[in-house]
């Protein structure tokens, strides 16, 4: 018998299970599924690249089926101004006419901006969400691509916390762990979790990171590059590791590599 498990903590251990019991029923209601690592369904990549320290449950709606398509990741600052909202979306659009899902963040500003591009233009999206899972399941933003199987949106953690910077950090490596490659719309040096996930993606070496060109010398984009060009591959061998676009690529998605 092990006398360190008091009868209070055995007391309260079964008190959280009800209440437990009680927001599963109210999540399910809402039309929220739930898929842990042991099962057929959870998502391939994840658990390939991030090994153990994926994460054991995800919590989400929509078509899960999307959850194993890939794509191409798009993440940037929920200040992102037109111009980046633009090529966001517009980046999108070219992703979804070739086929190609978009995974995102789902915050406002290029995550929005991307995930609403290409379900407009009649493709899917994935958005991984740090918080407010529940209210965005039944948000009207959402419901119709929901319902059209064009959409899913998955946490990993509790639908109904609220935004916390730490869970906003963690979830990044989703993103990247569900794509196929990855986009930096904007980012600002040394600050901020676009810049951070996208140096997580450089050390970890997911997928191939790709960068929006930035003329000011000041943005996260333009450091990207040069931590490339400083040779930052020491750590990332990839040869498409950390780039820019040329502008035929950017004319033609196809000599991206997107295929």
């Amino acid at each position: 018998m092990d006398r360190t498990v008091t009868l209070q903590r055995i007391e309260g251990l079964l008190d959280r299970g009800g209440a437990l019991g009680l927001a599963l029923e109210k999540w399910q209601r809402a039309g929220l599924w739930i898929v842990t690592r042991s099962e057929l369904d959870y998502p391939e990549r994840l658990k390939r690249r991030l090994r153990l320290d994926s994460p054991p449950v995800l919590f989400g709606c929509g078509n899960k089926t999307l959850l194993n398509k890939g794509g191409v990741a798009v993440v940037g600052s929920r200040d992102a101004d037109e111009a980046d909202l633009n090529f966001s979306a517009s980046l999108a659009r070219a992703a979804a006419n070739q086929g190609l899902s978009v995974i995102s963040g789902g915050a406002r500003g290029v995550d929005e901006s991307a995930m609403l591009g290409a379900l407009e233009s009649e493709g899917t999206s994935v958005g991984v969400l740090a918080d407010s899972l529940l209210r965005a399941a039944t948000s009207a933003k959402y419901r119709k691509h929901l319902l059209a199987g064009d959409l899913a949106l998955v946490s990993p953690f509790n639908p109904e916390a609220g935004f916390n910077v730490g869970n906003a950090m963690a979830r990044n490596k989703h993103i990247y762990c569900l794509s196929d490659a990855a986009v930096v719309v904007n980012s600002t040096p040394d600050k901020g979790g676009t810049w951070n996930g996208a140096i997580e993606d450089l050390k970890s070496e997911w997928v191939p990171l790709w960068v929006q060109p930035k003329d000011d010398p000041a943005s996260g984009n333009a450091t990207l590059v040069q931590k490339e060009r400083a040779g930052f591959r020491a750590i990332c061998r990839r040869s498409q590791a950390c780039r820019r676009w040329s502008p035929a690529e950017m004319r033609h998605p196809k000599k991206r590599g997107f295929r």
